[in-house]
């Protein structure tokens, strides 16, 4: 598998290959599940940002869009084999979380241009960019997460209990993303 390029976008076929393979990994991502409430700590969102930023947008927001769907028909995609109740979406801890994925995997192809050059008036190098993007990508996932946590125990507690302690795993998890990302992108 090879990183999009800015002048010869991936045929429909293949962007939906790629998609499938990134959705999968996200998947594989979510074994990877270690007990924390009220959510589980996954590999989940390092598998979205590291698939925008190497196979871009167009990709990487199918891909979290068919992970998300794909929970919603009932595969047990999630961690620990679950799935979304679209029965009982209010009740849903994670949905915040989930909805987060495709506009992180936005943010995250912005870690580096698709053509691997550097984008118009950026004074970071590839390495700070890649980071910003990633840590950015997390952001987004963590604030709509916490958002919607908000809804149903209280600003406060979601802040204290969902977002504040996932911070150091999105660091991790970015620097991961955002090291995979260039090292693809560089080949």
């Amino acid at each position: 598998m090879t990183p999009e390029s800015s002048t010869h976008p991936p045929s429909l076929p293949r962007t939906l290959l790629l998609a499938v393979l990134g959705a999968g990994l996200v998947t594989l991502g979510a074994r990877a599940s270690f007990p924390a409430e009220p959510v589980p700590i996954t590999l989940q969102t390092a598998a979205v940002l590291t698939v925008g930023g190497v196979f871009g947008a167009r990709v990487g927001v199918l891909a979290a869009l068919l992970y998300v769907g794909a929970a919603a028909a009932g595969l047990g995609v999630l961690a620990g084999g679950a799935h979304l109740d679209v029965t009982r979406l209010g009740e849903s801890k994670s949905l915040g979380f989930l909805v987060g994925f495709a506009p992180a995997a936005w943010v995250a192809s912005r870690a580096c241009p698709a053509d691997g050059g550097t984008p118009r008036r950026s004074t970071l190098p590839a390495v700070g960019r890649a980071l910003a993007a990633m840590l950015a990508a997390h952001g987004v996932i963590l604030v709509l997460g916490g958002g919607w946590l908000a809804l149903s125990i209280g600003a406060s507690a979601a802040l204290e209990h969902g977002v504040l302690p996932y911070m150091p795993g999105a660091l991790v998890k970015s620097v991961l993303a955002g090291a995979v990302t260039l090292a693809v992108r560089r080949r």
